[in-house]
């Protein structure tokens, strides 16, 4: 079982909810769906074997909600000229 947090970010309302749930509940594979409303995620449990993460982002975008994807926050130290290490 995989579970995948998906940031959506026009979630407002318990009908969005009930939409993205309606959605993702019936698709063969999905064992588990949460809609947090106020953090405009969606977690959602299922087999990978039987489903894949884009056919879940797929039912909720059918729904009407775009996702927004989850970028890292890697960060490379770049010294700014003149403030970097003596050499």
């Amino acid at each position: 079982m995989t579970t995948e947090t998906i940031h959506v970010p026009e979630i407002h309302c318990d009908h969005c909810r009930e939409s993205i749930e309606g959605a993702l509940t019936p698709i063969a594979g999905v064992a588990h769906t949460e809609v947090d409303v106020e953090a405009r995620v969606v977690t959602v449990s299922y087999d990978p074997h039987a489903v894949d993460r884009d056919a879940l982002v797929g039912a909720i975008e059918e729904q009407g909600y775009p996702h927004r994807p989850c970028r890292g926050r890697r960060r490379r130290h770049r010294p700014r000229p003149g403030r970097g290490a003596a050499g």
